[in-house]
C-alpha cells in the first residue's frame, strides 16, 4: 500500500473514532440533562406538597399556620408547645427554631468555633461518642454541664437527624435550638421532614430545659 492508501486508511479510523465519540457523548449529555431535569422537578414538586400540607399539619401538631407573604411561598407554622415557642419558616430563614422559656447553658455547633466563650460558659468534652463527632463546639455553664453530661440525650436526636441530606446546620445556643435546610429553590421544607423531627426536638428540649 503506498502513501496515499495509508493516509486514507488512517483518515477512515480516526473518523471512526470521531463518530464513536459523538454517539458516547450525546446519551452522556442527555443523561446530565434528565438528572438535572428531574432534580428540578422534584424539587418542585416537593414544593407544591409543602404549600398544600402545611395547613393540616398545624392542626396536627395544635400550631397556627402563617400564610406566606410571598405569592409561590410556603407559609409558616408557630406556637408553643409544652411551653416551647416553636417556629417552621421554610420560606426566608429555612429553619425550624425551638426557643427555651429558661435558657439552659449550654452551647452546641457542628463547626468548630474559635471565639472566646460567653462569660459564664467553658469548654467540655462531651464523653458520648455519637454526640462529640456531630457537635465540634461545645460549651456550657456549670449549671448546664451538670444537665448535659456525657452528652447521652443527644444520641436519639441526631440518630434522627442522620438521614436528612438537606439538613445544613444543627445549633444549641441560649436562644434555642435551630435546624437550618435547604430544599433548593423555590424554598421549602417537607412536611414529612417536620413530622419527622419536631418530636425529636421537643424530647430534646424537655431534657435539657431547666424545670
Amino acid at each position: 500500500m503506498g502513501p496515499v492508501g495509508s493516509r486514507q486508511v488512517r483518515a477512515r479510523r480516526t473518523n471512526r473514532a470521531v463518530d464513536w465519540l459523538s454517539l458516547g457523548a450525546l446519551p452522556i449529555g442527555l443523561v446530565f440533562f434528565a438528572g438535572t431535569a428531574l432534580g428540578v422537578l422534584r424539587r418542585r414538586a416537593g414544593h407544591v406538597a409543602a404549600r398544600a400540607d402545611y395547613p393540616a399539619l398545624a392542626q396536627e401538631f395544635g400550631l397556627a399556620y402563617r400564610p406566606s407573604r410571598y405569592a409561590t411561598g410556603v407559609g409558616g407554622l408557630t406556637g408553643s408547645i409544652d411551653g416551647f415557642r416553636l417556629v417552621v419558616d421554610p420560606d426566608e430563614q429555612r429553619r425550624i427554631l425551638l426557643s427555651w422559656p429558661v435558657p439552659p447553658g449550654i452551647v452546641l455547633y457542628r463547626k468548630a468555633d474559635n471565639r472566646r466563650p460567653p462569660p459564664g460558659f467553658a469548654p467540655i468534652r462531651l464523653k458520648n461518642s455519637r454526640a462529640s463527632a456531630f457537635f465540634a463546639t461545645s460549651l456550657t455553664t456549670a449549671a448546664g454541664a451538670e444537665r448535659l453530661g456525657a452528652g447521652d440525650a443527644l444520641e436519639p436526636f441526631i440518630q434522627k437527624l442522620a438521614d436528612i441530606r438537606a439538613l445544613k446546620d444543627t445549633s444549641i445556643t441560649e436562644a434555642g435550638i435551630t435546624l437550618t435546610f435547604d430544599y433548593g429553590s423555590p424554598p421549602f421544607i417537607p412536611a414529612r421532614v417536620v413530622r419527622h423531627v419536631l418530636p425529636a426536638l421537643l424530647k430534646l428540649a424537655r431534657s435539657l430545659c431547666p424545670s
